[in-house]
C-alpha cells in the first residue's frame, strides 16, 4: 500500500514527518516524561523560535541580579525619602514656604527694577558732566554692567556644567527603625551615590586642587582625602553604611566644608567693606549682586555640585532682594538717620547724641555706613550658608 493512501479512520492524512516517526509502520515511539508524569509533546510550545533559546550562563544572571538588586535599593531609598518628606513636609510649612518664596521673588524683582532705574538716573547725570568727567563716569559705568555679567554668565555656566545635587540626610537614614529592611537597602542606595560623588570629584585636576589650596585646603588635607577616597571605594571595604558616611564626612567632606565656610567669610567682607565705603545707590547694588553671583559659583565649585533649577534662582531671588535693600539704605540714608534720630530723642538720648556728634565731626555718617556695610555682610553670609545646605550631598538632619 502507497504511503500515500495511510489516512486515518477521520480522513486526516498522514504526513512525511508521522511517517517517519514510526507510528503507523508499527515502530515504537520514544517519548520523553515531563514534570508530573505528562508526556513531553503534550507540553505547550513556547512562542517565537524554540531553535533560538538557550540557557543563560552564570555571568550574565549574575548581572541581571546585580541590576535588580540596585534598582530596589534605589526604589527604596526613594520611598524613605518621600515617607520623610510626607511626614515633615506639612500643609502649613508648605504654605508658609510658598508665602515666603513669593514675598522673596517679589523683593527680587523690585531690586531689578531699582538697578534699571538707577542705571537710567546714571546715565541722566552723566550726559550733565563735562566731556572729561563723562569719559571716566562711561568707563565706571561699563565696567561695572561687565562686571555684573561676568558674574553672572560665571554661575550659568557652573550651572550647566555640574550635576545636581540630591542631597542626603543621614538623621533621615539611622533613625527608621520601623523599617529596617528598606532602610537597609536605602542605605546602600545612598552609599553607591556618595560613591559616585567622589569618583566624579576632580582630584586629580590642577586647577581643582589650585583652587581648593586658595581656599585654605593644604596639601596633606588633599593627601588625605585622596587616600580615603581610594579606601573608601575599595571592593574590599566592609565597613557598615554608618560607619562608611562617618568616615566619608570627616575625611572627605569637612575639607570641602571649611573651603565652604572661608569663601562665605571673603566675600562677606568684602562686601561689608565696599558698601560701607561707596556712597551711590547703584555701586552698592552693583556690588552686592557682583560678590553674590561670584560667591554662590565659588561654592557650586568647591563641592562640583549645583542646586535644583528652582533652588538656584530661590538663591539668585535673595540676591537681588538684598542688593534691593542695599540700594533702599543707601537712597534714604538721611531720612532713616533723621528718624533713627528722633527716636533717640524721644527716649531720653538725645543729648548724648549730640555730645558724641560734637567730639567727632562725621560720627553719624560713619556710622550709618558702617552699620549699612555690615547689614550687607551679615545678608551675604546668611545667603551663602542657605546655599551650603543645598549643595552638600550628605546633611546631618
Amino acid at each position: 500500500m502507497p504511503p500515500e493512501d495511510l489516512d486515518d479512520l477521520v480522513g486526516i492524512p498522514i504526513g512525511p514527518a508521522q511517517q517517519a516517526s514510526g507510528d503507523i509502520r508499527g515502530t515504537p515511539r520514544t517519548s520523553s516524561v515531563g514534570i508530573g508524569g505528562r508526556d513531553a509533546a503534550d507540553e505547550p510550545i513556547p512562542l517565537g523560535n524554540p531553535m533560538s533559546v538557550s540557557a543563560v550562563s552564570p555571568e550574565t544572571q549574575s548581572r541581571r541580579d546585580a541590576q535588580r538588586q540596585k534598582e530596589e535599593a534605589n526604589q527604596a531609598l526613594q520611598k524613605v525619602l518621600q515617607a520623610d518628606a510626607d511626614r515633615t513636609d506639612g500643609i502649613v510649612r508648605r504654605a508658609c514656604r510658598g508665602v515666603f518664596t513669593t514675598t522673596v521673588a517679589i523683593v527680587a524683582g523690585f531690586g531689578g527694577l531699582l538697578l534699571c532705574t538707577q542705571v537710567i538716573q546714571s546715565i541722566q547725570i552723566l550726559a550733565t558732566w563735562p566731556s572729561w568727567w563723562q569719559w571716566i563716569g562711561w568707563v565706571v559705568l561699563v565696567a561695572c554692567c561687565l562686571a555684573l555679567l561676568w558674574s553672572m554668565g560665571r554661575l550659568i555656566w557652573f550651572f550647566i556644567r555640574f550635576r545636581r545635587n540630591r542631597p542626603l540626610t543621614r538623621k533621615l537614614l539611622d533613625e527608621r527603625q520601623h523599617m529596617r529592611e528598606l532602610a537597609g537597602l536605602a542605605q546602600a542606595a545612598a552609599r553607591e551615590q556618595l560613591s559616585r560623588f567622589m569618583q566624579g570629584y576632580p582630584l586629580d585636576c590642577v586647577d581643582q586642587t589650585a583652587f581648593l589650596r586658595r581656599w585654605g585646603i593644604a596639601e596633606s588635607e588633599l593627601e588625605m582625602m585622596m587616600r580615603k577616597r581610594t579606601d573608601l571605594l575599595a571592593p574590599g571595604n566592609l565597613q557598615d553604611s554608618q560607619a562608611w558616611q562617618e568616615s566619608f564626612e570627616n575625611c572627605f567632606l569637612v575639607p570641602l566644608d571649611t573651603a565652604a565656610a572661608k569663601i562665605i567669610k571673603h566675600y562677606a567682607v568684602l562686601t561689608a567693606a565696599k558698601t560701607a565705603v561707596i556712597p551711590y545707590a547703584l555701586l552698592d547694588m552693583a556690588v552686592v549682586i557682583y560678590m553674590g553671583t561670584s560667591m554662590l559659583g565659588s561654592l557650586c565649585r568647591v563641592y562640583q555640585l549645583r542646586a535644583g533649577p528652582l533652588d538656584m534662582l530661590y538663591l539668585f531671588a535673595l540676591v537681588m532682594g538684598q542688593a534691593f535693600f542695599a540700594g533702599e539704605v543707601e537712597e534714604h540714608a538721611e531720612e532713616i538717620a533723621s528718624s533713627l534720630k528722633d527716636s533717640l530723642e524721644s527716649l531720653g538720648f538725645g543729648d548724648a547724641v549730640e555730645d558724641a556728634a560734637s567730639w567727632v565731626p562725621g560720627l553719624g555718617k560713619v556710622a550709618r555706613k558702617a552699620g549699612q556695610g555690615f547689614a550687607n555682610g551679615l545678608l551675604l553670609s546668611r545667603i551663602g550658608r542657605s546655599a551650603c545646605k543645598m549643595l552638600r550631598p550628605l546633611r546631618a538632619a
